[in-house]
């Protein structure tokens, strides 16, 4: 399905996702559009302008909100949608609407489905109870020896049993088939005489038999009663029967036995012993396991009982579920635990207890019938590895939901049912030229639902007629152009296919239509050169282009830390402003109002009152012709500060004869026009000076315009003046505020020091008043003598004589 693109576009795309490391998605790789659409996070886009037919290396496989951030147009990402069709959906029929054996229970009956890989596709039908759906009874019974009082019963409710069934559907047929078990030892006696005889001589039998059919399914009921009636029992020396042999007969044969293909199968087994399976019969020399094949003759007798072994339990349940059976166990409490665990591996099967000698029969089918009826299963069959199925759900009456599964309980006649899934499909290695097809059973019956599912595999525009690209012959008439991009023939290269693999992998001419000049590395070291163009490398974060990959999406002037504001788009380091904003940062409202005054009709006013222009909202006042400086103010309102200086010898000696000028006035101010204005009247020109008369100390304002080569300028007589003070007083009184400080805290210095002196007196005449002296002795004096006693010496004894 890959088709080459060239080994050349791989290896740079491999060593694109490099540069985005770890996190590059698995999209860039794919090298064509229907590679790309099967991963279900995938786009491809197919537009002519985009990704490779530029010198930037952006892959036209991506996640589709990278396509868009890239510019691709909307119309021309392929990132086609599963899609489901209902191609039959019949109604499902109603109670006494469908004739009989010809109700509608399940729908819709066909859904064709168009699947792409990976994307969850949910499958909803419905189902609703049919009335009289047709139904096929086949009798199965153990006609040993311990089965005899019950074939006597049979034979006593044939017309009953037949009769009740008509209660319950008018289409309905019953046949009868027996069985016992295999007719070698160590299962029957081989003796001669038992043979011919396997029960006791005062009550002789029919010799032991495998399976017979006896009587193929019918609506008459009176040849099942009779042909209950022609039937004899038999006998075998142990305990299990072959059960599992009878039932495989019956089920596989299904032209000898007559099971119709739009009616419920219903297999009654009626028993009181356990069944033989699968390794048994290596006990008398069988080892050739069961084919699950028919083998009657003519005469409905099983053939290969003596040469096949028994089916395994698995094979049987295999069986059933193919042919749509319905088994309905009725056996003896005896073994009843071992036939409850093998109706566990059945769906839509039931075991019911049988009396000893099957009286109870006719109720026990009837219940049996109506638990089948009540339940509902779906399954689902012939499902292909490549699918993925789960998100089972069932939707059954009284609101009840189940989760994991396609059942329901408890459906009556008319009563709905709705049941869903959700089918997955997995990446395919190879477009599949036929649908998958899975069927959706109706557990018991032979109505079904069919689901076709065709693998997306191509794109639309895969057979698209690019004119523009036919006509500039896109890929140099070495590949096929489809989806926006050129399919390279093997041997040939580029984006265009115009390179040849062999001449341009090395080649150094190329090599220098890559490079700038004086620049030392090919493609500024941020591409690779391929036929003589740069193919710029991917970089996380930002985007390098240009014809050398000179241009990098964040080397543009940043405001604030964000590039051209985020008001604007980086292209090759200048950033192209939005709407509404200008600048080399993108950082300039185009709005004006802040460049007109406030309280102003601002549709009529000038911008920057005609002496400047607006940037950023703000005024950019331009220069004055004649002085050369700039215009003052928010709005530039006001002259240029020099022109004031310009204009003031001729206003002082119009208007006060004085100045320097004021000796030739008229011949160098002849274009003033100066006027008085009086005390009522208001100025009539914008532009202001304040000027400064030195002669009398004086500050006077003039008003003025300059209306071609005239100045026409307005001014009040009043001046402002300041009196000087005379210096002498000035330093007399500095003098005179020193002394008196100096002297003023020599005052409160004293004031203190006494106060503190007085009241230190006052308590050392206090405490003085207060002291009391006290006579004793002085502790540490000690007298100039002392005295001490020798305490040996005893007075008034004369000493020894020596």
């Amino acid at each position: 399905m890959i088709t080459l693109k060239g080994t050349f576009i791989a290896v740079l795309l491999a060593s694109c996702s490099l540069c985005y490391g770890a996190e590059s998605n698995e999209c860039e790789l794919q090298l064509s559009c229907g590679d790309c659409i099967s991963l279900p996070q995938c786009a491809w886009c197919s537009d002519l302008s985009y990704a490779n037919f530029t010198n930037v290396l952006i892959p036209r496989c991506d996640l589709k909100q990278n396509l868009l951030k890239n510019d691709c147009p909307r119309d021309r990402i392929q990132d086609p949608k599963s899609k489901i069709t209902f191609t039959q959906d019949d109604p499902l029929s109603k109670v006494g609407e469908s004739d009989v054996g010809k109700a509608t229970q399940i729908k819709p009956q066909i859904i064709s489905v168009e699947a792409r890989a990976g994307e969850k596709i949910t499958i909803n039908l419905s189902y609703r109870q049919a009335e009289d759906y047709p139904v096929d009874l086949y009798y199965l019974l153990d006609l040993s020896q311990s089965m005899k009082d019950d074939l006597e019963k049979l034979r006593e409710l044939g017309i009953t049993l037949g009769t009740k069934m008509q209660s319950i559907t008018r289409d309905f047929r019953l046949g009868f088939g027996s069985f016992i078990d295999k007719t070698v030892m160590p299962y029957i006696s081989t003796l001669p005489e038992k043979l011919a005889n396997p029960c006791d001589k005062q009550s002789p039998c029919v010799p032991t038999y495998g399976f017979h059919n006896d009587l193929p399914l019918t609506s008459d009921i009176e040849k099942f009663e009779q042909s209950v009636q022609n039937v004899m029992h038999s006998s075998n020396q142990d305990n299990p029967e072959g059960s599992l042999d009878a039932m495989m007969q019956s089920i596989v044969c299904e032209n000898q036995v007559g099971w119709r293909n739009d009616s419920t199968h219903l297999l009654l087994l009626s028993t009181d012993a356990n069944f033989h399976y699968a390794g048994d019969g290596k006990l008398g020399g069988i080892v050739f396991p069961n084919d699950g094949k028919c083998h009657l003759d003519q005469n409905g007798s099983y053939t290969m009982s003596d040469k096949m072994d028994y089916p395994s339990i698995g094979h049987l349940v295999q069986k059933i579920s193919e042919h749509k059976i319905q088994p309905i166990f009725a056996v003896t409490s005896r073994v009843k635990d071992t036939y409850d665990k093998f109706a566990e591996m059945i769906p839509k099967s039931v075991v019911e207890e049988l009396q000893q000698d099957s009286s109870n029969i006719i109720g026990l089918i009837e219940n049996a019938y109506k638990e089948l009826k009540e339940e509902v299963v779906l399954e689902l069959k012939n499902v292909p590895k490549e699918l993925d199925i789960s998100g089972y759900m069932s939707k059954c009456p009284n609101d009840k939901v189940t989760e994991g599964e396609l059942k329901c309980n408890e459906m009556n006649l008319n009563s709905n049912a709705s049941f869903s899934f959700d089918i997955t499909m997995d990446k395919l290695d190879y477009c599949y030229n036929e649908p998958f097809e899975i069927t959706v059973a109706l557990s018991g019956y032979n109505e079904k639902a069919i689901i076709l599912i065709t693998p997306i595999c191509n794109c639309n525009c895969s057979t698209e007629n690019y004119a523009a690209a036919v006509d500039n012959d896109t890929c140099s008439e070495h590949g096929s152009f489809e989806c926006g991009a050129c399919v390279c023939d093997p041997g040939f290269i580029g984006l265009d296919c115009g390179c040849n693999h062999d001449v341009v992998v090395l080649g150094a001419d190329y090599q220098q239509n890559c490079t700038m000049d004086d620049a030392p590395d090919v493609c500024s070291g941020r591409g690779q050169c391929q036929c003589g163009t740069c193919l710029c490398n991917r970089i996380e974060g930002k985007t390098i282009d240009g014809k050398y990959c000179q241009c990098d999406s964040t080397n543009c002037p940043r405001f604030e830390g964000k590039i051209c504001n985020d008001q604007g788009t980086c292209k090759c380091n200048e950033c192209k402003c939005n709407e509404g904003f200008s600048g080399s940062k993108c950082d300039c409202s185009t709005d004006q109002s802040g460049c007109k005054p406030d309280g102003q009709d601002k549709n009529n006013t000038e911008v920057c009152s005609g002496n400047g222009q607006c940037g950023c909202n703000q005024c950019e006042c331009f220069d004055d012709e004649l002085s050369g400086n700039k215009f003052r103010g928010i709005y530039c309102e006001n002259a240029p500060s020099s022109s004031c200086f310009k204009h003031k010898p001729c206003i002082e000696c119009k208007a006060f004869q004085t100045g320097e000028y004021n000796q030739t006035c008229e011949e160098k101010c002849g274009r003033y026009q100066v006027i008085e204005l009086g005390k009522d009247q208001s100025e009539s020109y914008k532009l202001t000076c304040t000027f400064q008369d030195l002669t009398d100390n004086c500050v006077y304002e003039v008003w003025y315009s300059e209306k071609n080569d005239e100045i026409y300028a307005e001014y009040r007589s009043e001046k402002r003046c300041s009196e000087y003070l005379n210096p002498t007083w000035l330093v007399v009184g500095v003098i005179l505020a020193v002394v008196g400080i100096g002297i003023a805290a020599l005052l409160v210095w004293k004031v203190y020091t006494s106060m503190k002196d007085a009241r230190e007196y006052k308590n050392f005449i206090r405490e003085s008043q207060n002291v009391k002296f006290e006579g004793g002795e002085n502790p540490i004096y000690k007298q100039a003598t002392s005295t001490f006693q020798n305490p040996t010496f005893t007075p008034g004894k004369p000493t020894s004589n020596l």
